[in-house]
């Protein structure tokens, strides 16, 4: 048996009658359902990919740059390597004994000054050297090669500790590095 809207509403009205009283008369009427015509469909669009040609290889005009791998600042304490590039002090000259060698990776550029020190204390504080040379602590031999560079500076205190490696650069920017004996050259 099928129940229309109409015949659902006449019911509801008898049962709200029954116990309340006559119901007003219904505002609304039975609608018929209108049929919707098929839209046709939409074609999609096409989408062209058109090449982008940057320096010697093509891009797609889709596709992000990627931006550089960041810049991991490592180093190694390489102990006694064999040079002997500076003396104690300021000297920045051999003075028969080999000295000291760290070498950083990814290093940005040429440092304008450099701080090496020493993470035990002495009996006059924490071992220090630095270039330029400032009166005080002892001096740091450097070259720097695309990314590498090499220190060399004066033994003092023991090897076996950790050297905590400051570069301060010609814009003022600034790294740090932790180097000890056991560091080793990350995997490229």
């Amino acid at each position: 048996m099928k129940v229309t809207f109409g015949a659902r509403l006449s019911l509801i009205a008898v049962i709200l009658t029954a116990t309340s009283g006559p119901l007003p008369a219904p505002i609304f009427e039975e609608a018929t359902p209108t049929p919707i015509a098929p839209q046709p469909a939409k074609p999609k669009p096409k989408r062209t990919v058109k090449p982008k040609i940057t320096s010697d290889r093509a891009e797609s005009s889709t596709t992000r740059p990627s931006s550089p791998a960041p810049r991991l600042l490592s180093g190694q304490f390489l102990g006694v390597t064999g040079e002997d590039k500076v003396g104690p002090w300021g000297q920045t000259t051999p003075n028969g004994k080999p000295d000291w060698h760290i070498r950083l990776f990814n290093v940005k550029s040429d440092p304008a000054t450099l701080k090496i020190e020493s993470q035990s204390g002495g009996i006059f504080g924490k071992p220090t050297w630095v270039i330029p040379f400032n009166g005080f602590n002892w001096v740091i031999a450097k070259q720097f090669n695309t990314g590498t560079l090499d220190l060399w500076f004066e033994p003092a205190g023991t090897s076996t500790v950790t050297f905590e490696v400051n570069l301060t650069y010609a814009d003022s920017s600034t790294d740090l590095v932790y180097v000890a004996p056991t560091s080793t050259r990350p995997a490229r």
